[in-house]
Protein backbone atom coordinates (compact mmCIF):
# COMPACT_ATOMS: atom_id res chain seq x y z
CA UNK A 1 0.00 0.00 0.00
CA UNK A 2 3.15 2.48 0.65
CA UNK A 3 4.43 2.52 -2.97
CA UNK A 4 1.05 3.19 -4.62
CA UNK A 5 0.52 6.14 -1.68
CA UNK A 6 3.70 7.60 -2.26
CA UNK A 7 2.65 7.98 -6.43
CA UNK A 8 -0.55 9.09 -5.87
CA UNK A 9 1.13 12.06 -3.95
CA UNK A 10 3.71 12.50 -6.20
CA UNK A 11 1.12 13.17 -9.07
CA UNK A 12 -1.35 14.89 -7.17
CA UNK A 13 1.77 17.46 -6.64
CA UNK A 14 2.34 17.46 -10.21
CA UNK A 15 -1.06 18.41 -11.29
CA UNK A 16 -1.59 21.25 -8.49
CA UNK A 17 -3.31 24.40 -10.08
CA UNK A 18 0.23 26.79 -10.23
CA UNK A 19 -1.70 29.71 -9.48
CA UNK A 20 -2.54 27.90 -6.32
CA UNK A 21 0.78 26.82 -5.86
CA UNK A 22 2.29 30.31 -5.84
CA UNK A 23 -0.25 31.29 -3.36
CA UNK A 24 0.71 28.41 -0.82
CA UNK A 25 4.63 28.89 -1.75
CA UNK A 26 3.98 33.31 -0.34
CA UNK A 27 1.38 32.31 2.55
CA UNK A 28 4.32 32.39 4.93
CA UNK A 29 3.23 28.73 6.53
CA UNK A 30 6.37 27.29 6.69
CA UNK A 31 5.13 23.68 5.62
CA UNK A 32 2.84 24.39 2.86
CA UNK A 33 5.42 27.28 1.35
CA UNK A 34 8.08 24.26 1.50
CA UNK A 35 5.86 21.88 -0.29
CA UNK A 36 4.72 24.41 -2.48
CA UNK A 37 8.15 25.35 -3.67
CA UNK A 38 9.35 22.30 -3.89
CA UNK A 39 6.13 21.45 -7.06
CA UNK A 40 6.49 24.69 -8.29
CA UNK A 41 9.82 23.54 -9.11
CA UNK A 42 8.94 20.26 -10.03
CA UNK A 43 6.55 21.85 -12.59
CA UNK A 44 9.65 23.81 -14.30
CA UNK A 45 8.61 26.06 -17.24
CA UNK A 46 5.11 25.72 -16.86
CA UNK A 47 5.59 27.59 -13.04
CA UNK A 48 6.64 30.78 -14.45
CA UNK A 49 4.15 32.84 -16.05
CA UNK A 50 2.13 32.61 -12.30
CA UNK A 51 5.22 33.33 -11.17
CA UNK A 52 6.12 36.22 -12.87
CA UNK A 53 2.37 37.69 -12.52
CA UNK A 54 3.13 37.59 -8.77
CA UNK A 55 6.67 39.24 -9.14
CA UNK A 56 4.80 42.03 -10.26
CA UNK A 57 4.07 43.08 -6.88
CA UNK A 58 6.70 44.72 -5.00
CA UNK A 59 6.05 43.02 -1.78
CA UNK A 60 6.42 39.69 -3.13
CA UNK A 61 9.87 39.96 -5.34
CA UNK A 62 12.05 38.72 -2.72
CA UNK A 63 10.94 35.23 -2.75
CA UNK A 64 9.53 35.03 -6.48
CA UNK A 65 12.93 36.10 -7.28
CA UNK A 66 14.76 33.34 -5.51
CA UNK A 67 12.61 31.02 -7.22
CA UNK A 68 12.66 32.13 -10.65
CA UNK A 69 16.09 32.26 -10.73
CA UNK A 70 16.16 28.60 -10.01
CA UNK A 71 13.97 27.79 -13.42
CA UNK A 72 16.93 28.86 -15.74
CA UNK A 73 15.80 29.76 -19.50
CA UNK A 74 11.76 29.96 -19.19
CA UNK A 75 12.51 32.33 -16.47
CA UNK A 76 14.71 34.20 -18.34
CA UNK A 77 12.57 34.64 -21.05
CA UNK A 78 9.26 35.76 -19.27
CA UNK A 79 11.62 38.53 -17.39
CA UNK A 80 13.06 39.84 -20.16
CA UNK A 81 9.83 41.72 -21.31
CA UNK A 82 9.70 43.24 -17.55
CA UNK A 83 13.09 45.72 -18.71
CA UNK A 84 11.12 47.57 -20.41
CA UNK A 85 8.39 48.41 -17.84
CA UNK A 86 8.11 52.35 -16.90
CA UNK A 87 7.98 50.94 -13.43
CA UNK A 88 11.71 51.82 -12.57
CA UNK A 89 12.03 49.58 -9.90
CA UNK A 90 10.61 46.55 -11.06
CA UNK A 91 12.39 46.69 -14.19
CA UNK A 92 15.60 47.38 -12.31
CA UNK A 93 15.03 44.30 -10.27
CA UNK A 94 13.77 42.02 -13.06
CA UNK A 95 17.44 43.23 -14.59
CA UNK A 96 19.00 41.69 -11.43
CA UNK A 97 17.50 38.35 -11.80
CA UNK A 98 18.43 38.18 -15.49
CA UNK A 99 22.04 38.88 -14.63
CA UNK A 100 21.75 36.22 -11.90
CA UNK A 101 20.18 33.81 -14.46
CA UNK A 102 23.68 34.39 -15.86
CA UNK A 103 24.06 32.52 -19.21
CA UNK A 104 20.22 30.91 -19.25
CA UNK A 105 19.44 35.01 -20.21
CA UNK A 106 21.86 35.16 -22.70
CA UNK A 107 20.11 33.79 -25.66
CA UNK A 108 17.00 36.25 -25.03
CA UNK A 109 18.85 39.03 -24.52
CA UNK A 110 20.88 39.05 -27.81
CA UNK A 111 17.53 38.42 -29.51
CA UNK A 112 15.93 41.55 -28.42
CA UNK A 113 19.16 43.25 -28.17
CA UNK A 114 19.42 42.50 -32.11
CA UNK A 115 16.16 44.70 -33.00
CA UNK A 116 17.67 47.50 -31.47
CA UNK A 117 15.08 48.88 -29.07
CA UNK A 118 14.97 51.68 -27.21
CA UNK A 119 15.57 50.37 -24.41
CA UNK A 120 18.90 48.49 -26.06
CA UNK A 121 21.60 50.14 -23.38
CA UNK A 122 19.52 48.54 -20.41
CA UNK A 123 19.76 45.40 -22.69
CA UNK A 124 23.30 45.85 -23.07
CA UNK A 125 24.54 46.40 -19.72
CA UNK A 126 22.63 43.64 -18.08
CA UNK A 127 24.85 41.32 -20.86
CA UNK A 128 27.92 43.65 -19.58
CA UNK A 129 27.01 42.55 -16.02
CA UNK A 130 26.40 38.91 -17.32
CA UNK A 131 30.22 38.56 -17.90
CA UNK A 132 31.98 35.96 -20.18
CA UNK A 133 29.45 33.89 -21.70
CA UNK A 134 28.00 36.95 -23.74
CA UNK A 135 31.73 38.36 -24.69
CA UNK A 136 31.38 35.32 -27.95
CA UNK A 137 27.87 36.26 -28.88
CA UNK A 138 28.27 40.45 -28.69
CA UNK A 139 31.05 39.75 -30.79
CA UNK A 140 29.33 37.65 -33.68
CA UNK A 141 26.33 40.79 -33.25
CA UNK A 142 28.57 43.39 -34.08
CA UNK A 143 30.13 41.70 -37.00
CA UNK A 144 26.83 40.94 -38.42
CA UNK A 145 24.91 43.77 -37.83
CA UNK A 146 24.85 47.37 -39.82
CA UNK A 147 23.27 49.22 -37.36
CA UNK A 148 26.21 51.50 -36.16
CA UNK A 149 24.79 52.85 -33.42
CA UNK A 150 24.35 49.44 -31.94
CA UNK A 151 27.65 49.05 -33.33
CA UNK A 152 28.47 52.04 -30.92
CA UNK A 153 27.11 50.91 -27.90
CA UNK A 154 28.09 47.09 -27.97
CA UNK A 155 32.03 49.01 -27.59
CA UNK A 156 30.33 50.84 -25.18
CA UNK A 157 29.57 48.18 -23.18
CA UNK A 158 32.94 45.78 -24.01
CA UNK A 159 34.32 49.44 -22.58
CA UNK A 160 32.71 49.60 -19.59
CA UNK A 161 32.41 45.71 -18.67
CA UNK A 162 35.61 44.33 -20.45
CA UNK A 163 35.91 41.82 -22.78
CA UNK A 164 38.22 38.76 -23.23
CA UNK A 165 39.76 38.12 -25.47
CA UNK A 166 40.97 41.21 -26.86
CA UNK A 167 42.42 40.03 -30.01
CA UNK A 168 39.01 40.31 -32.13
CA UNK A 169 38.98 43.85 -31.39
CA UNK A 170 42.13 44.78 -33.45
CA UNK A 171 40.11 43.64 -36.60
CA UNK A 172 37.95 46.77 -35.74
CA UNK A 173 40.68 49.39 -35.14
CA UNK A 174 40.47 50.65 -38.82
CA UNK A 175 36.97 51.32 -38.74
CA UNK A 176 36.63 54.95 -40.18
CA UNK A 177 33.68 55.27 -37.38
CA UNK A 178 34.25 52.91 -34.33
CA UNK A 179 37.85 52.26 -34.67
CA UNK A 180 39.16 54.95 -32.04
CA UNK A 181 36.77 53.17 -29.62
CA UNK A 182 38.06 49.44 -30.45
CA UNK A 183 40.96 51.43 -29.53
CA UNK A 184 39.89 52.58 -26.01
CA UNK A 185 38.57 48.82 -25.18
CA UNK A 186 41.92 47.74 -25.91
CA UNK A 187 43.72 50.65 -23.95
CA UNK A 188 41.12 49.92 -21.07
CA UNK A 189 41.69 46.48 -20.65
CA UNK A 190 45.07 45.39 -22.01
CA UNK A 191 48.69 45.11 -20.24
CA UNK A 192 50.70 48.35 -20.82
CA UNK A 193 54.00 46.37 -20.60
CA UNK A 194 51.98 43.52 -22.94
CA UNK A 195 50.24 46.65 -25.35
CA UNK A 196 53.76 48.25 -25.44
CA UNK A 197 55.96 45.81 -26.59
CA UNK A 198 53.10 44.11 -29.33
CA UNK A 199 51.97 48.10 -31.34
CA UNK A 200 53.93 49.15 -34.24
CA UNK A 201 54.72 53.01 -33.80
CA UNK A 202 51.90 54.08 -35.81
CA UNK A 203 49.16 52.59 -33.34
CA UNK A 204 51.60 54.30 -30.93
CA UNK A 205 51.10 57.86 -32.36
CA UNK A 206 47.15 56.69 -32.70
CA UNK A 207 46.91 56.12 -28.97
CA UNK A 208 48.97 58.92 -27.75
CA UNK A 209 46.71 61.53 -30.29
CA UNK A 210 43.32 59.70 -30.01
CA UNK A 211 40.14 61.16 -28.04
CA UNK A 212 39.00 57.81 -26.25
CA UNK A 213 35.76 57.17 -24.97
CA UNK A 214 36.34 58.36 -21.46
CA UNK A 215 39.58 60.09 -19.92
CA UNK A 216 42.06 57.31 -20.12
CA UNK A 217 45.13 59.58 -18.63
CA UNK A 218 46.28 56.50 -16.34
CA UNK A 219 46.71 53.87 -18.87
CA UNK A 220 48.30 56.27 -21.76
CA UNK A 221 50.96 57.51 -18.52
CA UNK A 222 51.19 53.76 -18.11
CA UNK A 223 51.90 52.76 -21.89
CA UNK A 224 54.48 55.58 -22.59
CA UNK A 225 56.13 54.44 -19.31
CA UNK A 226 56.63 51.13 -21.36
CA UNK A 227 57.39 51.70 -25.15
CA UNK A 228 60.57 50.43 -26.38
CA UNK A 229 63.49 52.66 -27.11
CA UNK A 230 63.33 51.95 -30.51
CA UNK A 231 59.43 52.88 -30.73
CA UNK A 232 60.24 56.24 -28.87
CA UNK A 233 63.14 56.99 -31.39
CA UNK A 234 60.63 55.80 -34.69
CA UNK A 235 58.00 58.43 -33.03
CA UNK A 236 60.43 61.10 -32.47
CA UNK A 237 62.07 60.77 -36.56
CA UNK A 238 58.50 61.13 -37.67
CA UNK A 239 57.41 64.02 -39.65
CA UNK A 240 55.67 66.66 -38.09
CA UNK A 241 52.26 68.37 -39.04
CA UNK A 242 53.11 71.79 -38.57
CA UNK A 243 52.92 72.06 -34.78
CA UNK A 244 48.87 71.11 -34.67
CA UNK A 245 47.06 69.26 -32.46
CA UNK A 246 48.10 65.43 -32.89
CA UNK A 247 51.75 66.44 -33.34
CA UNK A 248 51.92 68.99 -30.05
CA UNK A 249 50.47 66.09 -28.09
CA UNK A 250 52.60 63.32 -29.54
CA UNK A 251 55.86 65.64 -28.55
CA UNK A 252 54.56 66.88 -25.25
CA UNK A 253 54.83 63.23 -24.19
CA UNK A 254 57.48 62.04 -26.04
CA UNK A 255 59.23 65.12 -24.12
CA UNK A 256 57.98 63.98 -21.34
CA UNK A 257 59.97 60.90 -21.27
CA UNK A 258 63.20 62.58 -21.32
CA UNK A 259 62.44 65.07 -18.74
CA UNK A 260 62.46 68.01 -20.82
CA UNK A 261 59.84 70.11 -18.85
CA UNK A 262 60.37 72.92 -20.66
CA UNK A 263 59.45 70.99 -23.92
CA UNK A 264 56.50 69.71 -22.34
CA UNK A 265 55.23 72.98 -21.59
CA UNK A 266 55.43 74.68 -24.96
CA UNK A 267 54.63 71.39 -26.72
CA UNK A 268 51.37 70.70 -24.79
CA UNK A 269 50.77 74.74 -24.96
CA UNK A 270 49.52 74.26 -28.12
CA UNK A 271 46.66 71.70 -28.36
CA UNK A 272 45.71 72.67 -24.92
CA UNK A 273 44.88 75.91 -25.96
CA UNK A 274 43.17 74.45 -29.29
CA UNK A 275 41.06 72.37 -27.47
CA UNK A 276 39.87 74.96 -24.77
CA UNK A 277 39.08 77.55 -27.50
CA UNK A 278 36.74 74.74 -29.56
CA UNK A 279 35.18 73.68 -26.48
CA UNK A 280 34.15 77.24 -25.19
CA UNK A 281 33.01 77.95 -28.95
CA UNK A 282 30.57 74.81 -29.40
CA UNK A 283 29.10 74.42 -25.70
CA UNK A 284 25.40 75.10 -27.24
CA UNK A 285 26.38 72.01 -29.25
CA UNK A 286 25.73 69.44 -27.27
CA UNK A 287 27.03 66.61 -29.48
CA UNK A 288 30.26 68.75 -30.44
CA UNK A 289 30.80 69.88 -26.85
CA UNK A 290 30.64 66.30 -25.31
CA UNK A 291 33.19 64.77 -27.69
CA UNK A 292 35.44 67.80 -26.83
CA UNK A 293 34.96 67.96 -23.55
CA UNK A 294 36.05 64.07 -23.28
CA UNK A 295 39.13 65.32 -25.70
CA UNK A 296 39.73 67.80 -22.95
CA UNK A 297 39.64 66.04 -20.10
CA UNK A 298 41.84 63.42 -21.73
CA UNK A 299 44.52 65.26 -23.00
CA UNK A 300 44.26 68.27 -20.79
CA UNK A 301 44.67 65.89 -18.10
CA UNK A 302 47.53 64.25 -19.46
CA UNK A 303 48.96 67.85 -20.28
CA UNK A 304 48.48 68.52 -16.10
CA UNK A 305 49.45 65.47 -14.99
CA UNK A 306 52.98 66.08 -16.87
CA UNK A 307 53.59 69.67 -15.90
CA UNK A 308 52.53 68.46 -12.23
CA UNK A 309 55.81 66.05 -12.56
CA UNK A 310 57.25 68.72 -14.12
CA UNK A 311 57.31 70.85 -10.61
CA UNK A 312 57.92 68.50 -8.51
CA UNK A 313 61.43 67.49 -10.81
CA UNK A 314 62.15 71.12 -10.86
CA UNK A 315 60.51 72.81 -7.72
CA UNK A 316 62.39 75.99 -8.43
CA UNK A 317 61.34 76.43 -11.92
CA UNK A 318 58.63 79.57 -11.27
CA UNK A 319 57.16 79.46 -14.79
CA UNK A 320 56.52 75.67 -14.99
CA UNK A 321 54.35 76.36 -11.40
CA UNK A 322 52.52 79.38 -12.43
CA UNK A 323 51.57 77.33 -15.68
CA UNK A 324 50.27 74.26 -14.04
CA UNK A 325 48.65 76.53 -11.53
CA UNK A 326 47.02 77.83 -14.83
CA UNK A 327 45.97 74.79 -16.67
CA UNK A 328 44.73 73.34 -13.22
CA UNK A 329 42.23 76.42 -12.46
CA UNK A 330 41.23 76.27 -16.74
CA UNK A 331 40.45 72.72 -16.55
CA UNK A 332 38.48 72.99 -13.21
CA UNK A 333 36.33 76.27 -14.61
CA UNK A 334 35.64 74.44 -18.00
CA UNK A 335 34.58 71.26 -16.53
CA UNK A 336 32.66 72.77 -13.25
CA UNK A 337 28.52 72.45 -14.10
Amino acid sequence: MLVPLVIATVLLGCGADPDALVEDYLSGDPDSAGQAERDLLGLGAEAVPPLVVAFRQQENRLLIGKLLTRLGEPAAEALLPLVSEDDYLLATEASELLIELGSDAVPGLIEELTVYPAHAPELAAILGRVGEPTWEPLRSLFNATENQELRGLLVATFFHYGVQPLEPLWDWVDDPELGEAALSVILHWESPVVLARSIPAETTRRLLTFTPLEPLVGEIIALTEQLPLKVVEELEQSPTNGGGLEDGLLRMQLSALREDWYAVATHGSVPFTLLVSLYDAERANPQNSALLKTALLHHGGLYLKLLLDGTVAEPQNVELALLTNEVARTLEQLIAP
